[in-house]
């Protein structure tokens, strides 16, 4: 019980702090209770100007001390308190001042033993403590007023969000980034901009994301350009959560007509974002885009930025045949290798996700195979052909497309270089892997494809050799799994042949000063998959395998490194 003898009436804070009775407060006001600073004990020297507290209100004092001591009793019984919950989804959670998180308080001896969290709830317990202080600690960073500190509490939100990817913490972060965008410099805002677009995958868990637009939003409405780009960029970066913002489609195809260079810029790259998300913008936006391409007062800069925005328009047909004929149209207009270049790229994409202009976009990349001599060009036109002949569009390919690429490598038109070749070997490696073996026409060994293999098999570039073994054994795999029979030729001891003329070539070093260590370990990895797909359709093989892989090994020695033993011990098992 606390003291009340000569005068002086002493309350422990955890007793005042359960008590809000009005008339309680009252009473301690009359009485004289004041704080000492040396010790947590709240003291009262008589009453205050005179005022000496009655008989009835020194027994009312006594009975509310009597109740907190049997509400501190209560209290130690039970569950400790959860501590404090997440910040709420209008700003930070902020401590006021002078407030202390609440601890879990110790049972008496007398008391009995409090419950004990579970391991979930206490884990829980514990990243909202941390998560808190951390966001406390960055919003101090942001209330700052040195340009640096704020710099650092903004990019340091990232971090924050993959350590607590809570919804309702990254709500109220971004709310507050928000702020600081519509708020400050554009400096802050080029942070701002750049921790969005690394939250990327954070994005979709923002609550309020009416309230997060307005407040960016709000800053297109500036008298400085840069702080429209910056505007624009971090509304593209947000498309993935208001794909079908009518208001932000209007402001981009406005920022489109701008006379700046960098807040057309920022438009070109919203468009693009938002192309990608949105049909409705993509189908709205084609006319004015191939207008601005078709123009003469676009800048060739311009167009080469606004071109990829195509590569978007494959939502429905009528826009995608619009677009591909506008850039079929402009390619003769423009021989320069950067056009050429990006709008072949997006014509590939295009017809990638279109389907049905697979086969013209083939025969236009051929055509730009064979007649320009551009090294630069062959080896991006090779990549979208492979792009092309993945697993989802090689059926696509005609017999005509397979024979022309098929010419094109037996042609030898590489400049003196095996790039191209092998760049031309690996495509038809991909078309026979992932469609009909009947696109190559195997009807005798005086097919196209044989004779490009008997020519390439053997050839002193280690490259080339390697892509031709691996076409003629993946022919040899699919022609024993379709049982198809090549008149006049035993493909696949054609191919065993092959793979130990690879072998040699490899183990006698002979491909070493074109491409190094690396590349005849990359080379040995390709061979040996060749070994292994073609022992699996014909298991006679594996034997002739086994002394050639074994022959290898005795001859190398020590010169045999630990990868290599490595990848034939794992290929042999």
């Amino acid at each position: 019980m606390p003291s009340t003898g000569g005068g002086t009436l002493l309350i422990h804070n955890s007793q005042l702090k359960y008590t809000n009775t009005a008339s309680f407060v009252r009473i301690l006001n009359r009485i004289g209770v004041r704080m000492d600073p040396s010790n947590p004990y709240l003291v009262s020297q008589g009453g205050v100007m005179g005022m000496q507290p009655s008989p009835g209100e020194m027994l009312y004092v006594q009975q509310q001390q009597h109740s907190i001591q049997q509400q501190q009793v209560m209290m130690q019984q039970m569950q400790p308190p959860l501590p404090p919950p997440p910040p709420n989804v209008a700003g930070y959670f902020m401590p006021t001042a002078g407030a202390v998180a609440p601890q879990p308080q110790q049972a008496s001896s007398g008391a009995g033993p409090s419950t004990p969290l579970s391991s979930s709830s206490a884990f829980d317990a514990a990243s909202s403590l941390d998560a808190n202080a951390a966001l406390a600690e960055l919003d101090q960073g942001l209330r700052c007023g040195r340009l640096g500190e704020q710099a650092e509490a903004i990019v340091r939100f990232p971090r924050l969000f993959a350590k607590y990817p809570f919804p309702i913490l990254i709500n109220s972060a971004l709310l507050k980034l928000a702020d600081v965008f519509r708020q400050h410099s554009n400096f802050v805002r080029l942070c701002v901009l750049r921790v969005v677009q690394q939250s990327e995958r954070h994005l979709d868990k923002i609550t309020m994301v009416d309230e997060f637009v307005k407040r960016v939003f709000t800053v297109l409405h500036s008298n400085d350009p840069v702080a429209r780009a910056l505007t624009l960029r971090t509304l593209g970066a947000i498309a993935v959560i208001i794909p079908e913002r009518k208001q932000v489609h209007h402001n981009i195809r406005n920022a489109l007509d701008s006379h700046d260079t960098v807040e057309l810029h920022a438009a070109i790259f919203a468009a693009g974002r938002f192309a990608a998300r949105s049909k409705t913008f993509a189908v709205n936006m084609c006319s004015k885009i191939s207008e601005m391409i078709r123009g003469y007062a676009t800048p060739l800069d311009m167009k080469l930025r606004l071109i990829p925005i195509f590569q978007h328009m494959h939502h429905d047909a009528q826009t995608a045949q619009a677009v591909r004929t506008t850039c079929v149209e402009m390619l003769p207009g423009y021989p320069s290798e950067d056009f050429v270049l990006i709008t072949l790229h997006t014509l590939t994409q295009l017809a990638a996700h279109t389907l049905v202009d697979v086969p013209d976009q083939v025969d236009l990349l051929i055509r730009y195979l064979r007649q320009d001599a551009r090294l630069t060009v062959k080896k991006r036109v090779l990549a979208d052909l492979r792009v092309l002949a993945n697993e989802d569009h090689a059926h696509l390919w005609s017999e005509a497309n397979v024979a022309a690429v098929t010419d094109f490598a037996l042609s030898g038109a590489d400049g003196g270089k095996g790039s191209v070749l092998c760049g031309a070997l690996c495509v038809l490696c991909d078309v026979v892997q992932h469609s009909s073996i009947d696109k190559f026409c195997l009807e005798n060994c005086d097919a196209a494809v044989i004779k490009l293999c008997e020519k390439c098999c053997y050839s002193s570039s280690l490259p080339v050799a390697a892509e031709a073994t691996r076409l003629l054994t993946l022919l040899a795999t699919q022609c024993t799994r379709e049982s198809h029979h090549v008149e006049g030729m035993d493909v696949s001891g054609e191919a065993i042949m092959a793979i130990e003329s690879l072998f040699l070539l490899i183990n006698g070093g002979s491909g070493s000063s074109s491409g190094g260590a690396s590349r005849n370990f990359r080379t040995l990895k390709d061979c040996l998959h060749c070994v292994v797909g073609l022992c699996r359709v014909q298991p006679e093989a594996c034997d002739q395998f086994v002394d050639i892989i074994g022959g290898m090994m005795l001859q190398a020695g020590k010169n045999l490194n630990a990868p290599t033993c490595n990848l034939i011990d794992f290929s042999v098992c």
